[in-house]
């Protein structure tokens, strides 16, 4: 099987990326002998919500905290930008929702610049339609599906969408993209299935299959914008640090993700924003970017009409 290689945005490198847990991704989704045989099994339980409750459960107890500093170790995760020492980690899912220092991730300023809401690597596209195969092996991707509504798919079709994956080295906290209010997120139910690219190219529809949060941001540049949260393999818990009718700052906590492989889907109303032209650039490559949490996403477009999409929420 392939190796993973994305663009890296600070130098616009191609780079291979190191997996966590590569020979237990390659058992379950691969296509040896080995793979038919027992894939399906492993895979049978690895979907499952109690099965990666469980192994939660292992990952926040205290003897895991020696496998973090082995992680930060053998990954070369930088620690100068953690807030709390390799040391003072309790578990590894406390390394795993760690936080980082604010001026290590500056954000982007102006009210009209969008920003990246986690570190990941990204997949960025203009206009995304109704029924779109961005991933390979032509399987569509369905905003009704993936959004469980017929009108709000009607409602960001042909607008700019983002999807970002989370790395187990990455930092697993995701912060609000533009400044808005927030409703409560909606969950819907589904499986866990691995978001690694081993996986997806053999499951391309997981992104609308997984157990997912949608919540809907009220922006007074961007109008409403749809952000959903979706679990994976080994990461079925989501916890939101925001409340929902509060007026929040772009770049303030949203929440983070406990444990494993995790994606972020960013959907905005068609015309409301405009990509980075370096991001539209490197994207044309073919390969996910990674960014960093407060780079520019992108920008109000300079002919647009004022914002005015309201709904029920109330600022305070």
């Amino acid at each position: 099987m392939h190796a993973i290689h994305y663009i890296d945005r600070a130098d616009g490198k191609e780079k291979k990326e190191a997996v966590s847990g590569e020979a237990s991704i390659r058992l379950v989704y691969g296509s040896s002998a080995l793979s038919r045989a027992v894939g399906p099994l492993l895979l049978f339980f690895g979907k499952r919500i109690w099965f990666s409750r469980l192994y939660g459960w292992f990952q926040n107890h205290k003897s895991s905290a020696r496998r973090a500093r082995k992680f930060i170790n053998d990954f070369q995760v930088d620690a100068s930008e953690f807030v709390k020492s390799p040391e003072a980690f309790t578990s590894f899912n406390d390394f795993f929702i760690r936080e980082l220092k604010p001026e290590c991730r500056p954000i982007a300023p102006g009210e009209e610049t969008a920003i990246i809401p986690a570190d990941g690597r990204y997949r960025f596209m203009s206009k995304m339609e109704l029924e779109t195969p961005f991933t390979v092996k032509g399987r569509a991707f369905c905003l009704a599906t993936f959004l469980q509504s017929e009108t709000l798919a009607r409602r960001y079709a042909n607008g700019a969408a983002v999807f970002a994956r989370l790395c187990p080295t990455d930092c697993h906290r995701f912060y609000f993209p533009v400044s808005a209010t927030t409703s409560g997120p909606r969950l819907i139910e589904g499986p866990l299935y691995s978001v690694n690219p081993i996986a997806i190219r053999k499951h391309p529809w997981i992104f609308q299959e997984n157990r997912r949060y949608l919540s809907l941001l009220t922006s007074p540049q961007f109008g409403s914008v749809a952000m959903v949260e979706v679990g994976a393999t080994m990461v079925g818990t989501v916890i939101e640090t925001c409340k929902p009718d509060m007026l929040y700052p772009k770049g303030a906590e949203k929440g983070y993700f406990s444990i494993g492989g995790s994606a972020i889907v960013l959907l905005f109303e068609p015309g409301s924003l405009e990509l980075a032209d370096d991001l539209v650039e490197l994207s044309r490559k073919g390969l996910e970017v990674r960014c960093l949490i407060g780079q520019p996403l992108g920008r109000v477009p300079e002919k647009s009409a004022p914002r005015t999409h309201t709904n029920s929420h109330r600022d305070r």
